[in-house]
């Protein structure tokens, strides 16, 4: 919890001063003690990570970044931040209980979920400009960066690349200790998925095939080919 707050509101004042009661509880050496103080606190850290020092209002001109995470455990997270200065300010932040079935995703596959069920719900803000994804799972990397769907042999791998794919988004590899604020959403989620979440996640095979008929025959034109051609060729592919 103190992660996520330093990393969101680590810049303001305020938050150094709400955080104080609650560091001693970090140490290793002597008893865990919640009293009323350290509840105080935590209510003060929360008001301060609301409050407009830390907010901020999309702007598009400004770089922007996109941080996400999968808790096998527990649920995916999500930080939307953009930069004022030297500092990142919070736009929006989420998090959800991941399902049975997800439960049973490889960890790349988990977080490829956590990466397409984030940019959809932030799909107003990055839809049509360029951002940087920020991940702690490295295979990732050469999957979103440099691959192609054709080159992904996974279909549910194959299907959430795809999911990504009307985003302009370079992604950028942290260490996971560094990762605070998206991996204590993660870890504490706070919504159920909607049946809208939970579609992201369903098994569809994305059929390349299909696709690729679709397009090409789309572009022919009728004098080019009959209604009987093009139908004989779907079938054929």
């Amino acid at each position: 919890f103190l992660g996520l707050a330093n990393q969101l509101g680590g810049f303001t004042n305020k938050m150094s001063e709400a955080c104080l009661p609650l560091r001693p509880l970090l140490r290793k050496q002597g008893p865990f003690v919640w009293s009323d103080v350290s509840e105080d606190a935590f209510i003060k850290v929360k008001k301060v990570l609301s409050s407009p020092e830390v907010l901020a209002t999309f702007d598009v001109s400004r770089e922007t970044r996109l941080l996400t995470d999968a808790s096998r455990l527990h649920g995916l997270g999500y930080v939307l931040q953009q930069r004022h200065g030297d500092d990142w300010r919070l736009i929006q932040a989420g998090s959800r209980f991941i399902t049975e079935t997800e439960a049973t995703y490889s960890s790349v596959e988990l977080e490829l979920l956590a990466v397409a069920w984030s940019m959809k719900k932030c799909r107003h803000f990055l839809l049509g400009m360029s951002f940087e994804l920020l991940v702690d799972h490295q295979p990732l990397i050469s999957i979103l960066n440099n691959q192609t769907l054709d080159m992904v042999d996974n279909n549910r791998i194959q299907r959430l690349k795809e999911k990504t794919s009307p985003f302009i988004f370079k992604t950028r590899w942290v260490k996971g200790k560094t990762h605070y604020a998206a991996d204590a959403l993660s870890r504490h989620p706070i919504m159920d998925p909607s049946e809208d979440d939970i579609m992201i996640g369903k098994d569809e095979t994305l059929d390349m095939r299909r696709y690729l008929s679709a397009c090409l025959i789309t572009v022919f034109s009728p004098n080019e080919y009959s209604e009987r051609e093009r139908a004989n060729y779907s079938r054929a592919i």
